[in-house]
C-alpha cells in the first residue's frame, strides 16, 4: 500500500503510487472536503437565481416583433424581486457581448463625467484604422452608430 503526505493529510490508497495520486485531481479531491462544500454552495446559489419569479412581457414582445428583431431582454426588478424577460430561451444561451459594451460605456461615461455630453468630440488617436469612417474624431452618438472602437477605447481610458 502506497501513501503520500502533505501538510494536512496522509492518504493511503491501495495500488496507487504517490505520484499518480498527486497528478490525478479526482484522487486528490478525496483529500479536500472544502472543494466539495464550495461546489455545493455554488450549486445552491446558482439554482436560487433560477428560483426567482419571472414575468413574460407582452409589451416587449410587441416591440421586438414590430422592429423585426430576434433578440432578448432581461431586467431584474429589485422592488418586485423578479425578472422581466422577453425570449427567455434565447436569454439562457451564451453570446459574446460584442458592441453591447458600447451602450454601458456610453452611460458610464456620461454619468461619471468622463464625457460632458453625447456631443463631446472624442479623439480616435490618429492611427490608420480598419474602417475609414473610424479615422475621425467624433461624439458618442456617431461613434456608437459606426461602432468606432478607438473612440470607445478612449472613453474607457477616461
Amino acid at each position: 500500500m502506497n501513501s503520500f503526505n502533505d501538510e494536512t493529510t496522509s492518504v493511503r490508497m491501495p495500488g496507487i503510487s504517490s505520484v499518480q495520486a498527486r497528478d490525478n485531481p479526482m484522487l486528490l479531491s478525496r483529500r479536500n472536503p472544502m472543494k466539495h462544500l464550495f461546489a455545493i454552495l455554488i450549486f445552491l446559489l446558482v439554482n436560487q437565481a433560477y428560483a426567482l419569479e419571472t414575468e413574460h412581457s407582452p409589451e416587449l414582445e410587441k416591440l421586438f416583433k414590430e422592429a423585426g428583431v430576434n433578440g432578448t431582454f432581461v431586467l431584474f426588478d429589485v422592488a418586485a424581486d423578479r425578472f422581466v424577460i422577453h425570449n427567455q430561451q434565447r436569454a439562457e444561451k451564451r453570446f459574446i457581448p460584442a458592441s453591447t459594451f458600447k451602450i454601458a460605456n456610453s452611460l458610464i461615461g456620461l454619468s461619471t463625467g468622463a464625457v460632458a455630453s453625447v456631443d463631446e468630440v472624442l479623439p480616435y488617436g490618429g492611427k490608420p484604422q480598419p474602417f475609414k469612417v473610424w479615422e475621425q474624431d467624433m461624439g458618442i452618438v456617431y461613434a456608437i452608430k459606426v461602432s468606432n472602437v478607438p473612440v470607445y477605447q478612449e472613453l474607457a481610458r477616461r
